[in-house]
């Protein structure tokens, strides 16, 4: 990833490595953006320059940033190479920080059969890191948009059908809490899908009528929801300078924040309090304080540092 060229002056161009590891593997080839020609993507040279008589069906890719979704024609973006290459599975350093491409990658990827799951966190951190002005210069544009003229309503992104899932990906039992919780009660099946699809939970695809999860239900109930939207994972991380542990919390969104506190609660330093003739022990922080924390971090897709 280091070793990428720039080829422009005026803006700062994302530092890309590419690898390539066989169905056995073995490691096959690796690369990086420019790595024969400067403006070539390492997708691109991995690909289409250095393999491109070899059989690659069943591989595996390890790139550091989200593969393109847009090229300028004649030019084929990165993920239509990939999946024309018959590539098993496609391991992401960091989502793209460009609006126009970012979780589209991972999208159209998954949509063809494609796995996708993310590096671990230190090395995410040090690609983001070594990325920061590239990805500073999206943000700063976004800081600059006229909401006023541009902004065009909340998104409807978790609205849509997940047309690869079914009903039966979702969990029944966290359905279930979920309408105990709202103080709902259906004495016919059929009610409670049509309330599920009232709150946007589950769609009508076709002239029959029958319901699949939208993004919203499969974030929320899914049994393995991280099996169709890769990015719902919690990466958790502890370290101290004796040991450290890392861990993918995955599962239904409504059940995340209880596996974020056991997470937690196994690492998180304590200390004694006496109360008259009791002996307790009390976390560091104030659980409701922690809770707040995960919860809107979990529900903005942002970050907590404890």
């Amino acid at each position: 990833m280091l070793k990428s060229r720039s080829e422009h002056v005026h803006k700062f161009d994302p530092l890309v490595g590419a690898i390539l590891v066989g169905p056995t593997g073995k490691l096959v080839e690796k690369t990086h953006r420019a790595g024969l020609r400067v403006g070539d993507h390492a997708e691109y040279t991995l690909l289409e320059r250095l393999l491109a008589s070899e059989n690659l069906e069943g591989s595996v890719l390890y790139v550091t940033l989200e593969p393109c979704t847009k090229r300028e024609p004649p030019k084929i973006p990165c993920v239509e190479r990939i999946v024309a290459a018959r590539i098993k599975k496609v391991w992401i350093g960091m989502l793209d920080p460009n609006p126009d491409i970012q979780g589209h990658g991972v999208d159209h990827l998954q949509q063809n059969g494609v796995e996708v799951e993310f590096f671990d966190l230190d090395l995410m951190r040090k690609i983001r890191e070594e990325n920061k002005e590239f990805a500073e210069q999206y943000e700063k544009a976004r800081d600059v948009i006229d909401y006023e003229h541009d902004y065009e309503g909340p998104s409807e992104k978790e609205k849509e059908a997940v047309g690869s899932a079914s009903l039966s990906d979702l969990s029944m039992g966290v359905i279930e809490s979920y309408l105990k919780a709202r103080g709902k009660k259906f004495a016919r099946l059929a009610r409670m899908w049509e309330f599920l699809n009232d709150n946007g939970f589950v769609t009508h695809v076709n002239k029959h009528r029958s319901h699949v999860p939208t993004v919203a239900g499969l974030l929320l109930f899914g049994k393995s929801p991280e099996d169709f939207l890769v990015q719902s994972k919690v990466k958790a991380e502890f370290r101290s300078n004796t040991r450290s542990a890392a861990v993918d919390i995955a599962g239904p969104l409504l059940l995340i924040p209880e596996k974020v506190r056991v997470f937690l609660d196994d690492y998180m330093r304590t200390y004694t309090e006496i109360k008259g003739f009791k002996r307790t022990e009390q976390p560091e922080y104030p659980w409701e304080a922690i809770r707040e924390a995960v919860v809107n971090a979990i529900v903005h897709r942002g970050s907590v540092l404890i």
